[in-house]
């Protein structure tokens, strides 16, 4: 009995880290996809709108990706998988990057 235990938990000790290291790499996985979603439409949007706040340094990064659920080109909110990151508008490339901090 006491073998069959060390034996599970040795399998436990193996697995938990690879399963958290595997549910670490899908979470940024899927906040890349959403980077690639809101690089594809803020150029849409900006073709379409008379007002561009995407150079306005005054604006948020949540404020920037509510204009572009508020005017449809997001289905709902976007937020990171991963509660360490963050999507950031860059101003000077013109383009959403995802951020990381450790």
């Amino acid at each position: 009995m006491i073998i069959i235990i060390a034996i599970l938990g040795i399998i436990l000790a193996i697995a938990v880290p690879r399963v958290t290291i595997y549910i670490e790499k899908s979470k940024i996985a899927a906040d890349m996809e959403t980077v690639e979603a809101l690089n594809s439409v803020t150029p849409l949007y900006r073709a379409t709108s008379s007002s561009d706040p995407f150079m306005d340094l005054s604006k948020t990064n949540i404020e920037l990706i509510e204009v572009l659920l508020n005017t449809g080109f997001l289905s709902s909110i976007v937020e990171p998988q991963n509660e360490d990151a963050s999507f950031i508008w860059d101003f000077e490339n013109q383009k959403w990057i995802y951020s990381i901090s450790y």
